[in-house]
């Protein structure tokens, strides 16, 4: 068997004599010459996952290991789009007054919007990146990304309880809010979250339902 795309697997025989070593899962060694860790080994079929439990910063040989790989936005939103858009679309609408739908309508009325919908997409995408690389490189029981939206999640939650006169305000403050953000440097892909990606998160969340932006219903 190949190599596993990840820098973080590691063969099944490899993994075994780290075992053996390390007694129920857990071994100590250095990385770099900062601190000592704790690392879990989770055998999955033929890979074997290395997490590292506790760090003060990740090391940089690791790190630079787990790259982005940069994603095309679609010219046209695509179905797994479809739930923050509509959710973003409901936010304009209650902002303008009037239903409006930034994807199909042409006209000046939209522009703002649309210009708004565009930077939305690019976040969204590059928060795509993310999470990509990270249920790459971590171990299936240890998503730093799911870490990082739960994380976010928490942090916007005074602006998302605000009082605001529409939902697209609502939506500009969150997304000012989650652009502050600063993610933990002992997360292996702290170095790959942004302010970009913290907004994107925001949308990340919207997809899912778990943000509302309209406030009159």
């Amino acid at each position: 068997m190949g190599e596993p795309n990840t820098p973080f697997a590691f063969r099944r025989q490899d993994a075994c004599h780290l075992k053996q070593q390390a007694g129920h899962g857990k071994i100590t060694i250095g990385i770099g010459q900062w601190t000592k860790n704790p690392i879990s080994l989770v055998a999955n079929d033929d890979i074997c996952f290395m997490h590292i439990a506790s760090a003060e910063e990740p090391d940089r040989t690791l790190t630079k290991l787990i790259k982005r790989t940069p994603l095309q936005v679609p010219h046209s939103p695509i179905n797994t789009e479809r739930n923050y858009i509509q959710n973003l679309n409901d936010a304009y609408s209650e902002h303008a007054g009037h239903i409006i739908n930034v994807i199909d309508d042409d006209n000046a009325v939209v522009s703002k919007y649309r210009k708004h919908l565009d930077r939305a997409r690019i976040s969204f995408y590059e928060s795509e990146e993310v999470k990509i690389a990270s249920r790459k490189s971590t171990a299936p029981d240890s998503d730093e990304f799911n870490d990082l939206v739960t994380s976010i999640e928490r942090y916007i939650g005074n602006e998302l309880d605000d009082d605001y006169p529409d939902g697209f305000t609502k939506v500009k403050s969150v997304e000012k809010k989650a652009g502050t953000y600063n993610m933990p440097t002992s997360m292996l892909i702290s170095h790959l979250v942004d302010s970009n990606v913290c907004v994107g998160v925001c949308h990340q969340l919207s997809n899912e339902n778990r943000i509302k932006w309209t406030v009159n219903e």
